[in-house]
């Protein structure tokens, strides 16, 4: 759990535990909705190598 308020635009890095292995990568946060009050933040991924890359996408045909 993150304790202090994350502002969109802030990058950081970010490991995903899958059944076909990890994903690391670099990401941004985006800006929360005015309206939203769920404490999810959203994000795009801005870096990854080729391996991340290809075990990001089959991650994403198996279980997305």
């Amino acid at each position: 759990m993150l304790e202090k308020k994350i502002k969109g635009g802030t990058l950081a890095e970010i490991e995903i535990p899958t059944p076909i292995g990890r994903i690391c990568g670099l990401i941004e946060f985006l800006e929360r909705r005015a309206a939203a009050q769920c404490p999810e933040l959203a994000f795009r991924f801005v870096g990854l190598n080729d391996h991340d890359y290809e075990r990001l996408t089959k991650a994403l045909e198996q279980f997305g």
